[in-house]
């Protein structure tokens, strides 16, 4: 984990920050994936799936602990989509973009591919599950704090808390998770993902 500060000013984060609470996307966020999908054959390493239909008890016990919002404005990980490689919403991903050249240039990464942008906001005591952004190696991660906050990304026992302006940068098949506040009444920030090529 390598924390890199002084990113954008106070007022570029209050503007994103204001343009967030108004934004029109976020959708209730959750890990439990494999719940989405039902195992119809497996045989040695080849296994098929079909979509499953989830029932009311299904999502009760996906939204039992409430893990905050999301929302991706970018996406370059599944070619199926029909918004691969697309901008969902402009004025945010160019913000995300000078975020990320910011973070790459302080952390002397020269080439680099943007493959996910990814909003998140927390309530107080929302706690998503640990999970890697993505499982494969030569891929890296940062979160970026819009604001202070005592909220914060655990990785092992270590809790990184959340300080204005600064991005969390850890490679993309690190095991941790997101914590909400609990002093404020929320935690904004960007969870980034980016192939170094």
């Amino acid at each position: 984990m390598k924390v890199i500060k002084n990113i954008l000013s106070k007022a570029e984060n209050q503007q994103i920050i204001k343009y967030l609470l108004k934004a029109d996307n976020w959708m209730m966020s959750y890990d439990n994936e494999p719940k989405d999908k039902q195992i119809i054959l497996q045989q040695g390493m080849i296994q098929v799936e079909k979509s499953r239909n989830m029932s009311l008890e299904d999502l009760n016990d996906v939204f039992k602990a409430f893990t905050g919002m999301s929302m991706i404005t970018y996406s370059c990980l599944d070619p199926a989509s029909p918004l691969y490689g697309k901008d969902k919403d402009l004025f945010l991903n160019e913000r995300g973009r000078k975020i990320a050249s910011i973070v790459c240039k302080k952390a002397k990464i020269k080439n680099y591919k943007i493959l996910r942008f990814y909003w998140n906001f927390y309530r107080p005591f929302d706690v998503t599950d640990w999970h890697l952004d993505r499982s494969v190696s030569g891929c890296m991660s940062f979160v970026y704090n819009l604001h202070d906050s005592d909220g914060g990304t655990q990785i092992g026992k270590k809790v990184y808390k959340d300080i204005e302006s600064a991005a969390k940068l850890f490679p993309s098949d690190t095991s941790h998770r997101g914590l909400g506040p609990k002093k404020l009444s929320f935690r904004l920030n960007l969870n980034c993902i980016f192939q170094l090529t």
